[in-house]
């Protein structure tokens, strides 16, 4: 996504829709250079559509397992969203960053935090714009968690587990009552932190479930300097010595 602009009709929605994307709009992301923000909006379009939410990532994997693209799967899962917009404002921020940029700390990070034996937790939505190079960097016997805040206390679920072992991947709930005790130097990652509320939440709701002591949390974007929540000392994800 080197150097490229969402397609204008998103740009539009941004500007003049308050941000809010129809299925038609993401239609023109299911593609190669924007599968990383269409897999974003397909996650959170099936919110709380928690089958066929979880199909969804069950037919992602199989994409990487079958070295294929996903444009297919994408454009295939827009179509069975019950929801007809999905809100898209952090598409503003994220290209003012510019899209190849947050890809590579995201890849980049993942390599980090593989190497260095973190077990790294992508903390809700907006973080999981960067599962793509986390999937990708996946070393075997290691596992990657999506949290979702927006599933707490409402599902037996809250979020996704991903695991990789003799060069598979496959994904499965996480549910609340999981035994984590295995997750080695587990590790938030965020992709943008303003007032910590979110990770508060999720920290929260993490240490009330009893699961290992978060390690630390890291983030692309700091936006009020926070240093630490509740606690968790917070470092850049481009921060790799």
């Amino acid at each position: 996504m080197t150097g490229i602009n969402l397609p204008y009709n998103i740009r539009y929605a941004l500007k003049y829709n308050e941000g809010m994307i129809t299925k038609e709009d993401m239609v023109v992301l299911c593609n190669k250079k924007f599968e990383d923000v269409a897999l974003y909006l397909v996650l959170k379009g099936l919110n709380h559509e928690v089958k066929t939410q979880k199909s969804f990532l069950e037919e992602v994997v199989k994409t990487f397992n079958n070295g294929h693209e996903m444009g297919d799967v994408l454009l295939e899962y827009v179509g069975e969203m019950k929801a007809e917009t999905v809100l898209g404002t952090k598409l503003a921020q994220i290209s003012r960053i510019g899209f190849e940029k947050i890809r590579n700390i995201f890849f980049n990070g993942a390599d980090y935090l593989y190497q260095n034996n973190h077990s790294p937790i992508l903390t809700a939505y907006s973080a999981s714009l960067g599962l793509i190079p986390f999937l990708e960097h996946m070393p075997d016997e290691k596992e990657t968690i999506l949290i979702l805040p927006s599933y707490f206390d409402t599902h037996e679920m809250c979020g996704y587990t991903f695991m990789k072992k003799s060069s598979k991947l496959s994904v499965d709930f996480l549910r609340d009552t999981d035994d984590l005790s295995h997750l080695i130097k587990p590790t938030f990652v965020d992709e943008t932190i303003r007032d910590g509320k979110t990770m508060e939440i999720v920290v929260d709701f993490w240490n009330k479930k009893g699961w290992p002591k978060i390690v630390e949390g890291r983030y692309i974007s700091n936006v009020f300097g926070h240093e630490e929540i509740r606690g968790i000392p917070l470092y850049s994800l481009q921060h790799t010595s």
